[in-house]
Order: C-alpha cells, then structure tokens, then sequence
C-alpha cells in the first residue's frame, strides 16, 4: 500500500478534501485461485504482488493527447499462451509468464472492488523491471458479467466503449479514460492515451498512477496500462505493465530527488499547492519523450498489446 510518506499538514489537508469529495473508484483484494498453470518459456517468478491501495475518487486534473490509433504489427519474441489468451513478449521485456483460472469472487468477504467472475490472470515473468510497487499482469474477464456484477467495471467499461466508438471528446481527462476497477483508488493523472489494436480487438493505452492522495508522480509507482475489448464484445482486458521513465524520482518519498528536467512537487507550505498544474507539466514531460527513453519502451509494450489474441469461442 502507498505510504502517506508526505509528512505535510497541507498535504493531509489535500487528501482529506480529496475523499471527502470522492465516489468509489473500485480496486481489489487477493482473488481466489483455482487453477494455475505455467506458460512456456518459463522464467524465475516476478516479485510477490504488493497488496491493493484503499480508496480515492480519479483526480480530474490531466488531460490527455488524442487518440490516434496504431496499426498492429508482427511481433519478435517469445510466444506464449495460457486458456483463451495468447500473445508474444517481446525480446527484452519478459522471459516467460504464468496463468491462473481465478474463482468468482463476491460476497461481504470481498469488498466492492474486489467483486469478479471467474477469469483469467497472467503473471509476466522475468519482467524488465522487478520491484516496483505493481506487477507486470494481464486480465481476462468476460465483460458482461464483470459489469453486472460490479458498477466500477461497469463505468469503466462504458468509457471503454464511448472512446473506441468515437464518442468521447479529445484531448480526454482521468474522468473519461477508463480505470482499472479492481483499484481501490483513483488516477492521480493519465499522459500518452492511444488506441491500440490487437488481433481480435482493440482498446486504450496510458501512462499513469493511482493514489488516494495527490501524490507524487514516480517511477515506482508509474504504469502502462491498457484497458480493451474484443471485436465481440465478449471479454474485457486490462493489462498493468511497470514502466520508469528518465525524468522521475526513483519513488515517492519526499527525499526523492527529481533528475534534471524533471517537474519539482508543488510547494507544499503554500495554502493551495498546485497539484493540477504539477500533474499537468509531468504529462508534457513524459508525453514529450521518444518511446524507447521509458523502461521498457513504449514500442515494447506496445507491440505485446498488439501481439494478443483472445479465443472467444466458448
């Protein structure tokens, strides 16, 4: 969980404001596994999972470039495949990977983010980055059911649906984008939102972070994520992939030095530190750099996106 590691009054105030202000933004506990098998190659196993961040309504501060979509195009690496999801790794982002068949998950026990149908859960192994407060995995869930069963699924996959059919404004905000519903938080900010297509569909790429404060953006905590459908409508993905990119603090802690070119925090001391307009300028540095100054590169990822193929035949 995301330390509250800014020992500010002001800050605190911030987050106070902020979840006072907020609605859920779901976000999930442990699920239940029932089934696990590996994907060939296989590869040392990824850092543990660090557990789900509680709860935070997404800040409306950033907004994201246009959407153009990319073409999807052969892909060099390993090619693994586990139940219905197959795809490729590319060289130099992950060895090998790992599947679990994940039980339907409800009841009190379960909290309302962590609500699911049975699906699927693929482990990236031997992944660029080790460590990092996320870790590297792909979501199979059928779609339908997720939404009926959960409104955070269902809100998000009704922004999925708005942006791939054109109908949603651009440049869009964290209030548009669609979000991972098993968060128990919100997006603090969203940069480098495209269209991506994959063998059997199509969804939205982002850089971004979640928190339940206006946090710090870091490379511990920064991600890729992906959120799509296939053309049927069948099944929804999510993939969350760690990625660091060269203008960031190493993590949020407020000793973390910010490298050269990189945006400084607000000042904190002031009576209204200016999170938007730091949240803002964060988005047009990394929005400014070339895919392959992120670890790993943009293309990289990019192209495991596109190199999924999901079996929605039954």
């Amino acid at each position: 969980m995301k330390h509250l590691t800014l020992a500010f009054s002001t800050l605190a105030a911030l987050a106070l404001a902020l979840a006072a202000c907020s609605s859920l933004v779901p976000q999930a506990p442990g699920a239940v596994s029932t089934a696990t098998s590996t994907l060939a190659p296989a590869a040392p196993s990824a850092t543990a999972e660090v557990p789900a961040t509680p709860t935070a309504k997404a800040l409306p501060t950033a907004t994201p470039e246009a959407l153009p979509s990319t073409t999807a195009e052969p892909v060099s690496g390993a090619a693994v495949s586990f139940d219905r999801l197959s795809l490729t790794l590319p060289t130099g982002v992950a060895s090998g990977a790992n599947g679990t068949q994940v039980a339907k998950v409800e009841g009190d026990n379960a909290g309302p983010w962590g609500v699911a149908p049975a699906h699927i859960e693929v482990n990236l192994e031997g992944y660029a980055l080790q460590g990092k407060f996320h870790q590297p995995k792909v979501y199979i869930y059928p779609a339908e059911a997720y939404a009926q069963m959960q409104n955070g699924a269902a809100e998000s996959l009704k922004r999925l649906k708005a942006i791939l059919a054109g109908n949603s404004s651009a440049p869009l905000t964290t209030n548009e984008l669609p979000f991972v519903p098993f968060f128990n938080a919100g997006q603090a900010f969203a940069a480098g939102a495209k269209v991506i297509p994959f063998q059997n569909g199509k969804g939205v790429r982002e850089l971004t972070e979640y928190a339940q404060y206006p946090a710090p953006i870091n490379n511990n905590e920064l991600i890729y994520q992906f959120e799509g459908l296939t053309s049927d409508g069948k099944y929804y993905v999510i993939a969350i992939l760690p990625v660091t990119a060269p203008d960031l603090p190493v993590d949020a802690k407020p000793d973390a030095v910010v490298p050269a070119g990189g945006v400084p925090l607000p000042d904190l001391n002031s009576a209204n530190p200016d999170f938007p307009g730091y949240y803002s300028q964060v988005q047009h540095n990394l929005e400014s750099l070339q895919p392959e100054a992120f670890t790993p590169g943009l293309d990289q990822l990019d192209a495991l996106i596109s190199s999924m193929s999901i079996n929605t035949s039954n």
